[in-house]
């Protein structure tokens, strides 16, 4: 029998259980919804399918009128997992994760609102509205094309160049690990690439060709082993080559795309892509520095590498590494350079540790790289050693002791003052009450004489931090009765609101439930809404958002239309006979203290005829 949550108590454990284990809440919030207009939001849903969107990522099986997995959201081994093509919705039964296409997208695929829905968009053969277009970034669709062309031919390459297929196996590379990468190989010679684009200009500006003094235009990338990078939608935005030894080519070993219109070095990270197709519910990152770091781990089994591309670590690497997984390592060299390296991560990174996000450190034995040590020692002894990583908190410490002298009073007063920057950079929270207490301990001081002294010096300016994705750890909204299930019967098949008519109103005096049930019966009747999905996506961002996601989740109703007209008009008979009642029993309470009004005792009259009938 699947876990079915039916009161507010179950509900609760179960938003507690899934704040626990996620990795991250589902994304409610971007910038770029409004931009968006809302039929055109309407239409992808309507004309997106949302059985095979799923099934191509987490195999569903039939089971009756819907299909069922183990949940891809939380660990199970008997499917609670239901998927129905009817509301066009998926629900997990276990863990009470729910939503629609667009919303599984955004939680599965770690998609933002826009680019979820442009993707859905693109599956339907649907083209943004212009003014969504006008308000996104000026790019030229075809530079994606172009650089596609050029990957298809350098894995066309590879296979056909056996120098580059006996480096790589040299370097302990299979097939099976190449071809996840899409690795490939740039013909050694001046014009393949570019010819193979057909446009000089496309191929200069996606970063594949270069334009000389001369106006002679020539490929970027030649005889070299290539690493595409992809966004986080799989499309290749760019590229990496490294030289293959023996190459007449006098050019640096490494070598990345520069920045185009679709590739900017410090928004991007080699492998993410790679990573999530791994594992849509990423635990941790490891965050090396170069491809062959990446490949490496992958093909011993550590598959959650990435690497930044010939940049240090950004704050737009930083939000992104944390809206793939909730903690994040850093591999540095054991030397001072990496010390010194790891230094600037953590003061990179402390703006963004909000609670639940964590960043650890992992310094590597002289001489040796991600790459080298996991084919030395392998893969179980490197993961004993992200597992022993070294926690930010105790670096930051590590540090600061070292930069003053703890057995004097000016010492610690200097542990203070050297702490109070980090501290100031740091978001509100327990993470940053608990370094307070760390630092307030070393020192000698109380955790109020620490926070005084922060005060008491001017706060160090830190970005604003991103908008916050809407909790579901909240309190589940009080919603029972008669009332809160016509509510679900509407959510469950919208089209039942055309039955009531324009004019359908119930007198709320108060109660949430029939306010909730007026607002939706208004909207399903003044829109073209005709399944659960399209009117849960209206409601995203909405107050009656949560109510809404509280009814989902708390309500099992039967699922065929005639059963739900019936179920319907019944539960609407006893939401107004209980609304009389209620009406009937304040005005006998009234009049127990002052005469009724003439009106009051019209309405009295009106109300008990319609009880007698």
């Amino acid at each position: 029998r699947r876990p079915r949550p039916d009161n507010n108590g179950a509900q609760r454990r179960v938003t507690r259980q899934r704040a626990k284990r996620a990795t991250r809440p589902p994304q409610r919030y971007t910038p770029t919804v409004a931009l968006i207009p809302q039929a055109f939001i309407d239409d992808v849903i309507a004309r997106t399918d949302i059985v095979p969107l799923i099934d191509a990522r987490v195999p569903l099986k039939r089971q009756g009128s819907e299909y069922a997995a183990c949940c891809p959201f939380h660990d199970e081994k008997t499917p609670s997992f239901t998927v129905s093509p009817t509301k066009q919705f998926y629900h997990c039964f276990g863990c009470g994760a729910h939503g629609t296409a667009l919303g599984f997208l955004m939680e599965y695929d770690r998609l933002e609102f826009r680019a979820a829905v442009e993707e859905l968009a693109k599956q339907a053969g649907m083209e943004l509205p212009k003014e969504a277009q006008d308000a996104g970034p000026k790019v030229d669709p075809s530079l994606y094309d172009a650089v596609a062309t050029a990957d298809t031919l350098y894995r066309r390459t590879l296979r056909k160049t056996p120098a580059a297929i006996d480096y790589l196996k040299g370097r302990g590379v299979d097939g099976e690990t190449a071809k996840a990468f899409g690795i490939g190989f740039a013909p050694n010679d001046w014009q393949t690439t570019t010819q193979a684009v057909g446009n000089d200009r496309l191929a200069v500006e996606a970063g594949l060709a270069i334009r000389n003094d001369a106006g002679r235009v020539y490929d970027r990338f030649r005889g070299r082993i290539m690493f595409p990078i992809r966004d986080t939608r799989g499309r290749v935005i760019a590229m990496g080559g490294r030289i293959l030894p023996g190459t007449d080519d006098d050019g640096p070993k490494y070598l990345n795309s520069p920045e185009t219109p679709i590739f900017h070095k410090g928004r991007q990270l080699y492998g993410l892509y790679e990573a999530r197709q791994a594992d849509s519910q990423l635990q941790s990152l490891v965050v090396v520095e170069g491809y062959m770091d990446v490949v490496s781990l992958a093909q011993f089994g550590v598959r959650n590498a990435v690497a930044t591309l010939g940049t240090a670590t950004t704050e737009h690497h930083l939000e992104l590494l944390f809206r793939s997984a909730p903690t994040v390592v850093f591999c540095f060299d054991g030397d001072r350079a990496g010390r010194d390296a790891a230094s600037r991560a953590v003061e990179r990174a402390l703006p963004t540790l909000r609670d639940g996000r964590e960043v650890r450190l992992l310094f590597l034995p002289d001489g040796e790289d991600p790459d080298t040590l996991v084919r030395a020692e392998g893969a179980e002894a490197f993961q004993q050693r992200l597992a022993a990583a070294m926690p930010l908190s105790e670096f930051l410490l590590e540090q600061l002791k070292a930069g003053a002298d703890l057995g004097s009073v000016d010492g610690r007063a200097r542990l203070v003052d050297l702490a109070r920057p980090h501290l100031q950079a740091l978001p509100p929270g327990a993470f940053r009450t608990g370094l307070q207490h760390a630092i307030a301990e070393l020192s000698g001081l109380s955790g109020d004489e620490v926070e005084a002294a922060l005060k008491a010096a001017p706060q160090r300016r830190t970005p604003a931090p991103p908008p916050p994705a809407v909790n579901d750890d909240v309190e589940a909204p009080d919603l029972t009765g008669p009332a809160a299930r016509a509510c679900r019967l509407i959510i469950e098949q919208p089209a039942l609101a055309t039955r009531l008519g324009d004019g359908f109103h119930i007198d709320d005096r108060g109660d949430r439930a029939i306010a909730l049930l007026n607002r939706l019966v208004e909207m399903c009747a003044s829109a073209p809404i005709k399944t659960t999905a399209q009117l849960t996506e209206r409601l995203r961002n909405s107050p009656d958002a949560a109510s809404v996601d509280h009814l989902l989740m708390t309500m099992r109703l039967p699922t065929t239309l005639d059963n739900l007209e019936h179920d319907l008009d019944d539960t609407l008979e006893r939401v107004v006979g209980q609304a009389r009642h209620k009406r009937v029993q304040a005005l006998l309470a009234a009049s127990k203290t002052r005469a009724l009004s003439e009106p009051e005792q019209r309405e009295m009259r009106a109300l008990l005829a319609a009880k007698a009938r």
